[in-house]
């Protein structure tokens, strides 16, 4: 009996020998890392004679190039940037997003551009600029000018689209802009900062890095200590603690997993309800951009009609020469303007369906 109690609390070699085992194959595996990377290394090539296909062309259209310099002269006290992708100004929020959909947010503002961009002398974003063609009215140009749309609002970015057949003037161009910077328009920079350029750093110490080969050895090497330290832990571990203290820990350690795992799901369908939130706020605000945007083309296209209607038809009638009466002419002009007013008003819905 007393052998066969002795026998019983007689710990069994099969963990130290499964331990071992695994150390073993784990090293076989590093090692076989190590010559493959040996193998893949190819010496560099001592000619390269293929030339590569690429010729120069002018970043912008001739119509762009045009409304360039139109944007460049109305707004003199601002930088006026063109062709500038969307990833050089808009960044994707790391708080907001889950740790591996970083890509999934960061990719399509990558591939999107802006025609113009309007900053102020320290850089900071006054509003996006878009000159619309012809071919902005296909279904795929449309579906990609609302994409690029709802990620500008999401960054807070205003966007003003004009239609290359009808570019505004200076003093729309003014105007228009004026409504994003009330209050910094000809104010002096608060941080001349930017006027100063870095001074270069000749003498920089280079950095020194360790080849493919030794860092996996190196790595090899410190995962094989940390899997022989764990192991004498857990042999200490369960040598010091009885077998009943154990399993407690054991059903702590679960509960803690299962409350944590409540807590990240409960976390998700917040951030989804969120994400489900905003995007309906987005929608709502493009909304309200647009019907903006066609109050204002309706209204230019109300003004045009008009005057056009009255330098052909009662402009002519009233005009002074030197040898008029110039207050007679006067009074005639202004009774002339407010009978084409009246007239204007009582006619107004035929000319406009009209045109």
């Amino acid at each position: 009996m007393q052998c066969l109690k002795q026998l019983q609390n007689k710990p069994l070699p099969t963990k130290k020998k499964n331990m071992n085992t695994l150390i073993i194959l784990l090293l076989l595996f590093f090692l076989f890392l190590i010559l493959v990377s040996f193998a893949k290394q190819k010496p560099p090539p001592l000619f390269d004679f293929e030339p590569a296909p690429y010729i120069s062309s002018k970043p912008l259209t001739k119509t762009e190039t045009i409304f360039y310099h139109r944007l460049v002269e109305a707004l003199p006290d601002h930088v006026v940037l063109a062709q500038v992708q969307l990833s050089r100004f808009i960044d994707v929020d790391k708080s907001q997003i889950i740790e591996n959909e970083f890509y999934k947010w960061f990719n399509p503002i990558s591939q999107q551009s802006v025609d113009y961009l309007i900053c102020t002398k320290e850089f900071s974003i006054v509003t996006a600029i878009e000159l619309d063609d012809k071919t902005h009215n296909t279904a795929k140009a449309i579906d990609r000018d609302d994409k690029k749309n709802k990620n500008l609002a999401a960054a807070k970015i205003p966007l003003i689209r004009w239609h290359a057949e009808a570019m505004p003037e200076l003093e729309e161009i003014k105007l228009r802009i004026s409504n994003y910077l009330p209050n910094t328009q000809n104010s002096p920079p608060t941080n001349n900062d930017w006027t100063f350029e870095p001074q270069p750093q000749h003498f920089s110490p280079s950095k020194k890095t360790l080849s493919f080969p030794i860092a996996l050895l190196l790595s090899a090497v410190f995962m094989l200590t940390l899997l022989w330290v764990i192991h004498q832990l857990s042999n200490s571990v369960s040598k010091t603690f009885p077998k009943y203290e154990q399993t407690n820990i054991n059903k702590q350690s679960y509960e803690t997993q299962k409350q944590s795992q409540k807590r990240i799901k409960k976390q998700e369908e917040d951030r989804k309800a969120l994400e489900a939130l905003k995007k309906q706020q987005l929608i709502a605000q493009q909304q309200a951009v647009r019907e903006q945007n066609l109050r204002h083309a309706e209204a230019l296209q109300e003004e045009s009609i008009k005057e056009t209607i009255w330098n052909q038809n009662f402009k002519q009638k009233v005009e002074c020469t030197h040898t008029d009466d110039m207050v007679k002419c006067g009074n005639d002009y202004i009774q002339n303007r407010k009978k084409f007013e009246a007239y204007w008003e009582a006619n107004k819905s035929s000319f406009l369906n009209n045109n």
